[in-house]
């Protein structure tokens, strides 16, 4: 009939007629049909059993179909589609909400080039069969809360928010998306499945939206993370606390996370400052909740609700799950960051011992966590100097060793002696044998220069200090140019 003749502009007793001969179950055809809501609720009526409940179509045909009256929700609320359901073009532009609300589809669904302004709703929707979603464009919301897909499932769909919360998927799942923000928090996987930006696709009338092709994932909390794949992703809000098996996370492509403020900053006279690095969302919001003013600057608002921030133990946890899943993908500088984040969630912990908060610090301080080779190159070349000072005002004397006198009844000889005024001693010459010594120092080995038993106990500890920060530089950088 909706390729003959409109059903939106039939007479009255020609559409009284033909209302009249739906049944719950029977087939409905709307194809390039303006409908309208009292249209639609008509429709409905007649496909809802005497006993109750949702209307019940038979294969369901709106392809083309235009949805235009403005103002009222488009409504198929608690249907159920016993046969195909075919929405292909099909434009909703007759209100705020397209809902789809416990909708049950025992057969295919379609909704390749349909267009959505507003909300779509399908929340609690099961889908009995394998579903093939899109290419779908809504400029606002796909709401999928609590929906079951019983079959495969691939969705193709350009909006603002794709929401997943607490759906079950049992076949594998394909996310091939544009411009949204992905919420899976509570989604079941009971196969794997992938999420990823995709540009192989496109939508009659599509236009590039100011925002980033890119899908932001927001929430992965009681996912079961080794049944996903992330890829070409951005997660700098995503929230990994409360993710299973996060260790076995798989990320492929581009995957971004939010970065640690960088810069010098002044606090009460005293300098504070951040190392460049990725940083989980919820290592920002617990900084940005912290009480000193000078930690808070920088790492953006605080959550509305500081109660629902992770602690640190759980921090450190999620930090080392996340590296250990980027270690077993043989990509060691990707789990440089996360390491680093771990580290420092330890150092912070209350909890931890004092003797183990030192270390970490001095750690930190001396070469972030053995991953900032500039940081511990700094700190062997302060320690060098300060050895070749040290060398040259108390350790070069300027008496040899001798030896003994044959009537003095000893034997060996006598220790060399440092006997001209402090400023006397700082002379090209000294500085030079001074350097010497700390070069052989850097690489263990001992130039067999003559030292005063202070210049001993310098050199000494110039061969346990510098050559282990030298060994800390050179693990930084295989850290970062370290693959598999």
């Amino acid at each position: 009939m909706g390729a003959q003749r409109c059903a939106a502009h039939l007479s009255p007793q020609e559409r009284d007629a033909w209302l009249g001969g739906l049944r719950p179950g029977a087939d409905v055809d709307l194809r390039g049909t303006p409908v309208t809501g009292e249209l639609l609720a008509q429709v409905c009526d007649r496909l809802r059993p005497a006993e109750g409940g949702g209307p019940r179509f038979g294969n369901a045909d709106f392809s083309e179909a235009r949805f235009t009256e403005t103002g009222t929700p488009v409504s198929f609320a608690g249907a159920v589609f016993e046969g195909q359901a075919r929405f292909v073009g099909a434009s909703f532009r007759a209100g705020r909400e397209v809902l789809f609300d416990r909708v049950r589809f025992a057969a295919e669904v379609w909704l390749d080039g349909a267009r959505v302004e507003g909300v779509l709703r399908m929340r609690q929707a099961v889908f009995a069969t394998p579903v093939f979603v899109g290419p779908l464009l809504c400029t606002d919301t796909v709401d999928l809360t609590g929906a079951a897909f019983e079959g495969a499932a691939r969705l193709r769909i350009a909006a603002r928010r794709v929401l997943c919360a607490d759906a079950r998927f049992e076949g594998p799942a394909s996310f091939q998306l544009r411009y949204a923000e992905l919420g899976l928090a509570g989604a079941h996987f009971q196969q794997p499945s992938a999420v990823g930006t995709s540009r192989d696709w496109a939508l009659p009338g599509e236009a590039e939206p100011a925002r980033p092709v890119t899908v932001a994932v927001l929430s992965l909390r009681g996912v079961d993370a080794s049944m996903l794949l992330l890829s070409d992703v951005d997660l700098r809000r995503c929230l990994f606390a409360g993710t299973h098996h996060l260790d076995q996370l798989r990320l492929e492509g581009r995957w971004d996370l939010g970065q640690a403020p960088s810069g010098v900053r002044w606090h009460r006279g005293r300098p504070y400052w951040c190392t460049k690095r990725q940083v989980i969302e919820e290592e920002r919001q617990w900084r940005a909740i912290r009480r000193r003013p000078a930690s808070r600057h920088d790492w953006g608002d605080a959550p509305p609700s500081p109660e629902t921030v992770p602690g640190l133990a759980t921090l450190t946890t999620t930090y080392r799950q996340l590296r250990k899943a980027r270690e077993d993908a043989k990509d060691e500088p990707g789990a440089a960051d996360f390491y680093y984040g771990e580290m420092e969630m330890r150092r912070y912990s209350r909890g931890r011992r004092h003797a183990e908060r030192w270390l970490l610090t001095v750690y930190w301080a001396v070469s972030g966590y053995g991953l900032r080779a500039s940081r511990a190159l700094a700190w062997l070349a302060a320690t060098m100097l300060v050895t070749v000072v040290a060398l040259t005002a108390f350790g070069l004397p300027d008496t040899p060793a001798r030896p003994y006198p044959a009537d003095s009844r000893l034997t060996g000889s006598r220790p060399p002696t440092l006997e001209s005024p402090l400023t006397a001693r700082f002379t090209a010459e000294r500085a030079g044998k001074a350097v010497d010594v700390v070069l052989n120092s850097v690489v263990f080995r001992s130039g067999g220069t003559q030292l005063t038993r202070a210049g001993g106990w310098i050199e000494k500890a110039a061969r346990l200090t510098e050559p282990a920060l030298l060994g800390l530089a050179v693990l930084a950088v295989r850290a970062r140019l370290k693959r598999g």
